[in-house]
């Protein structure tokens, strides 16, 4: 990626929020799962949750992402 003032950037890496972010109510809207995996090809992508309904793993089912809980 290229950054004026900066060069380019080399982006490996994507840290996402579960809930209020990529999430409403504890759903993923299909269209933001769609390009989490279309990001999830080029990128490692990272959701991060303190998953207290304690469902967010079936919610990311088939998305290429890496659920991580906070505890």
């Amino acid at each position: 990626m290229e950054i004026p003032g900066r060069g380019t950037w080399e982006i490996e890496n994507l840290v996402l929020d579960f809930n209020g972010t990529i999430a409403k109510d504890g759903r993923i809207n299909p269209k933001v799962k769609d390009k989490i995996n279309l990001l999830g090809k080029k990128l490692k992508v990272y959701v991060l949750t303190a998953d207290t309904r304690g469902d967010v793993a079936q919610r990311m089912v088939k998305m290429r992402a890496e659920l991580v809980r906070l505890k």
